[in-house]
């Protein structure tokens, strides 16, 4: 189990609503200290998520679930989908000569590495593709669904939060050095240590270099969905949510069911 690799994504930006990321460093200790095998639920039950299927008519449906991100891994695959595998099911949709595409999407968002290139296999896709948000399009959801020719949703959808952080970095330098107690830490590369010890005092230039790379993948994200939803105003790509109709007004859905059930593909 790679607990230092998941240890690093959770530190890593995030286009995800926070609770979302709280949640996930709550699960994550919980498998830790209990051992649980990957992929299996609290009381035992299976939570892989399943994978693309194309029906009796040629329209492929393909899964957008839980925490979205790259190379996942086994802990880390309960229920989340990974941004290669939403890749190489577009690819194999397209070489069995699949008609339309539908990504079903219930996630509150991801990482960034990998997402902007799964956008793009969205983007790019060979087939009239629709985002049908069966739960909630959040974050980096929601990056992935505004790639889509067209979104659908209903009235209880949840849909935005098109901002990115990164968790806070914590600081006790101050109350070590209350205690006299001195680190010392040998390094190279002015920006090297910056939030990596919650010892170690983060400077100003640092802490601004690690801002200014939020606000660019802010701006990358912004970018990506006023380029095919023309409707959005930037003022409401801050983070806000919106559900239903009202995200319908707002341009981030072109369509909301009643129902499920109603939902027909292209």
């Amino acid at each position: 189990m790679k607990f230092e690799r998941i240890i690093r994504e959770l530190r890593r930006p995030q286009l995800m609503v926070p609770s979302l990321h709280q949640t996930l460093a709550q699960v994550f200790e919980t498998d830790v200290s209990q051992l649980r095998e990957p992929g299996v639920g609290i009381c035992g039950e299976e939570i892989e998520r399943p994978g693309m299927e194309i029906d009796e008519n040629g329209n492929a449906f393909l899964p957008v679930t839980g925490v979205l991100a790259r190379n996942l891994s086994p802990m880390m695959r309960s229920g989340a989908t990974d941004y290669e595998e939403i890749q190489t099911e577009i690819r194999e949709a397209v070489e069995a000569g699949a008609r339309s595409l539908t990504l079903e999407i219930d996630s509150g968002g991801g990482t960034y590495a990998g997402l902007p290139e799964a956008a793009a296999a969205i983007r790019n896709a060979s087939m009239p593709t629709t985002a049908f948000v069966v739960g909630d399009a959040y974050s980096a959801a929601y990056w992935l669904a505004s790639q889509c020719d067209r979104v659908v949703g209903t009235l209880s959808s949840g849909f935005g939060s098109v901002g990115v952080y990164i968790p806070p970095f914590w600081d006790y330098s101050q109350v070590l050095e209350g205690e006299g107690i001195k680190i010392r830490f040998a390094f190279a590369g002015e920006h090297k240590p910056a939030g990596a010890f919650p010892e170690i005092a983060m400077t100003d230039e640092q802490f601004q270099e690690i801002q200014s790379s939020i606000e660019r993948m802010h701006a990358q994200f912004q970018s990506a969905v006023q380029s095919m939803r023309k409707r959005i105003e930037i003022e409401s790509l801050e983070a806000q949510t919106y559900t239903g109709i009202e995200a319908l007004q707002k341009g981030f859905c072109d369509l909301i069911l009643d129902s499920k059930e109603d939902y027909k593909p292209f």
